[in-house]
């Protein structure tokens, strides 16, 4: 029984090249685009850098149309599908075009192709290849061959391509010793880069290591690596032509240092030893060439000739049957090969090699007269297959002809009696009609819609400041009815009008701060020219006027709606008490309108404590998308300021500002932030002290309703009050 020599090598790197595997699997496979009306389709996407233009219909023979198994589901019946077509959106040539070949990347079976897959797609290729032949390596002998590779390919970039294989092999011949020699991990591992530089060629580059294990022993053998580096070039006709030809240029130089692993025997290796451990000696120039054409996207025939020429070959350092060199000794040899895709992005490779050199001479790898192999690869392909379909849709019939109407509609208008302009938000109500709900008119006081049987509507309006009225509007078969509602002002509803002249005791006209109290809290100037005058609701209020060296006078005044009170403020010289008066309905004396009174700051009603927070009236503003205080803003900080001022026992407060969610996250903090500084330095020039105001913006993390409406984005704008300290 014959000697047996095994080689291995272990190899924790192929686990690490199938890593991409597991996101790349979970990836989508395809999307529809339907319903595009026949007489404008959709246009075509814009080309993508190889020049095809997307969206063009595929030829019958094309191998990126959709296979049975990805077949886009069925129009609606109401539709007549005029054309289909399957578009690849990253422009490059179809999956079943970039299967990989023996050693990994995209190619035949040993020639390279010089572009790398589809970005994304992963690649996995088992290798079997065989052969049982008599005179070979040496005459006498008979060789039974089988070697195996396992492939990993992947494409993270539109122009790059990382692989890596594991090779065993197992020789058996009787005619030297070992018999049996086995090979297993020989490992290599490279990268490949190509592009198209025009619409059909390619032009690519390779590099790879290869790595052999030491006999006998697990690891590799470090002297023993090799290492390869390849020139591609590859022109297309499907690209820009649709014509199913594509040729392949393949040169590549091997840096040998295979016969490390037998550097150590005394004398030559045999034939037939060389060739079980696969290793050579001579540096060698490999020329490939091949050919495809994908004809189907079912099959792919293609066929390649490889030479590969030694350097500096020692012509008398030969081994036990070695030939004289000559032509017959360098390795060449031709393949043809069929590629079936029996299931989408699964392939199937049967190839049979012809070897054409029959001289075997030592240190340069033998050339088998023949071998068969048989192959199965996997392309796992993330890219989303968009199928874009044309269809004409059956025009609807004709809706049926609406109903004879047998309700009228009521519209008109609500106007004032004294001016005939629109009352605001003036309500209309339809009497003995519950389950319709009251109508709002708008700026002009029209309103309708509604509908009613014929017969007599009654229809009430109402407005804030006027008495309601009714009409009476008889609905007549065949026709809309209309009314117009005149409103007349209630009298006790009409504003009265505050006017206030200050004078000194002699009677000259003083300029004067005139403050009327609750319920209105205002604060305003009379000047010596020009009275002070405020239009307020009917009622009774507390007024006090001031001026400079003379004392306060007080009095409280009934104001009667609908005409002018008049006060006149007599102040006597020096500090003493306010002199307080009885009310009294002043004479009606009306002047020229004083411009709009302002809020008293601190004033009671507009600011309030409530708990550890503090409420204002109205809310604190800013100008649209700025940190700066609008008007109101600024007026009611103002207040907030006095009110502080009149409190010390709150002791220390924090101004939280708070957004709605338009804008970016960390965009909308900042700015919160930066009103609330704001809202800060407006506390301190009236008179806070910065000690009393923390500040903190939250943006828009905090919404106290949906940011779905205008209204709920104005309620989330806001600044909030909180005590921090208090006595």
């Amino acid at each position: 029984m014959g000697e047996v020599m095994l080689r291995t090598r272990a190899l924790p790197l192929l686990l690490l090249l199938s890593a991409p595997a597991v996101a790349l699997a979970q990836a989508g496979t395809g999307e529809l685009l339907d319903d595009a009306p026949a007489a404008a389709p959709a246009p075509a996407p814009a080309a993508a850098d190889d020049g095809a233009a997307e969206g063009d219909a595929l030829p019958p023979a094309a191998p990126a149309a959709a296979p049975a198994d990805r077949a886009p589901a069925e129009p609606p019946t109401d539709k007549t599908v005029l054309k289909e077509t399957a578009r690849d959106d990253t422009g490059r040539i179809p999956v079943q075009q970039r299967s990989a070949a023996l050693a990994g990347p995209t190619g035949l079976d040993q020639v390279w192709a010089a572009d790398p897959g589809p970005q994304g797609t992963l690649r996995l290729r088992l290798s079997l290849n065989w052969f049982d032949i008599d005179g070979f390596p040496a005459d006498g002998s008979a060789s039974q061959f089988t070697g195996t590779t396992l492939a990993l390919a992947w494409t993270p970039l539109e122009y790059l391509e990382v692989f890596g294989n594991l090779r065993s092999t197992s020789n058996t011949n009787d005619g030297d010793l070992p018999t049996l020699i086995q090979t297993q991990g020989d490992f290599t591992l490279g990268a490949k880069g190509g592009y198209f530089v025009s619409d059909s060629l390619a032009v690519g580059g390779a590099a790879m290591v290869h790595l052999v294990g030491e006999p006998g022993r697990g690891g590799p053998m470090g002297d023993a690596t090799s290492a390869e580096f390849r020139a591609l070039f590859t022109t297309d006709l499907m690209r820009k032509r649709a014509i199913p030809f594509r040729f392949h240029l393949d040169v590549s130089y091997y840096l040998e240092n295979g016969e490390a692993v037998y550097a150590d025997r005394p004398d030559e290796p045999s034939l037939i030893q060389e060739w079980g451990l696969q290793v050579g000696r001579y540096d060698r120039l490999m020329l490939g060439f091949g050919f495809e054409s994908p004809f189907h996207r079912y099959a792919n025939l293609y066929a390649e000739y490889r030479i590969g020429t030694p350097f500096l070959v020692e012509l008398e350092r030969r081994g036990r049957d070695s030939n004289e060199f000559a032509f017959g000794s360098v390795p060449h040899q031709v393949t043809a090969g069929v590629r079936s895709f029996v299931l989408e992005h699964l392939a199937l490779d049967l190839t049979a090699r012809i070897g054409l050199a029959d001289q075997p001479f030592t240190g340069v790898p033998a050339t088998p007269p023949w071998m068969l192999g048989f192959a199965v690869a996997y392309t796992l392909d993330p890219r989303p297959l968009v199928i874009e379909r044309e269809v004409a849709q059956a025009a609807p019939p004709p809706p049926p002809a609406p109903p004879a109407p047998d309700t009228f509609a009521i519209s008109g208008r609500v106007l004032a009696a004294d001016t005939g302009a629109a009352p605001k938000d003036a309500t209309v109500v339809y009497l003995g009609h519950d389950d319709l709900s009251p109508q709002l008119a708008d700026a002009q006081g029209r309103f309708g819609g509604y509908r009613f049987a014929p017969g007599p509507v009654s229809v009430r309006a109402e407005a804030k400041g006027y008495l309601p009225a009714q009409a009476e509007v008889v609905v007549a078969a065949g026709q809309d009815a209309a009314v117009d509602i005149a409103l007349k002002p209630d009298p006790k509803a009409a504003k009265g009008v505050l006017v206030v002249k200050a004078v000194s005791d002699t009677g000259r006209p003083l300029s004067a701060t005139v403050d009327v109290g609750a319920p209105a809290n205002l604060t305003g100037k009379a000047f010596s020219d020009r009275p002070y005058r405020a239009e307020l609701d009917p009622g009774t209020y507390p007024v006090t006027v001031e001026a400079d060296g003379y004392a306060p006078f007080e009095q409280t005044v009934i104001l009667t709606g609908g005409k002018p009170t008049d006060v006149q403020a007599t102040l006597q010289k020096g500090k003493g008490k306010a002199k307080k008066k009885p009310g009294r309905v002043a004479k009606d004396v009306f002047a020229d309108p004083d411009p709009a009174p302002r809020k008293r700051s601190g004033g009671k009603g507009l600011v309030r404590r409530k708990g550890d927070a503090i409420l204002v009236g109205k809310p604190i503003t800013f100008e649209a998308d700025s940190h700066r205080l609008d008007a109101q803003g600024r007026d009611v900080v103002k207040a907030l300021a006095g009110w502080l001022k009149k409190h010390p026992e709150v002791g220390k407060i924090r101004v939280e500002v708070h957004t709605d969610n338009r804008g970016d996250a960390a965009d909308l903090t900042r700015l919160s932030e930066r009103q609330a500084r704001s809202v800060k330095s407006r506390l301190v020039r009236g008179g806070v002290s910065p000690k009393r105001v923390a500040v903190t913006g939250f943006g828009g993390g905090k919404p106290l309703k949906p940011n779905l409406t205008e209204r709920g984005r104005q309620a989330n704008r806001r600044v909030e009050l909180r005590i921090l300290e208090a006595k």
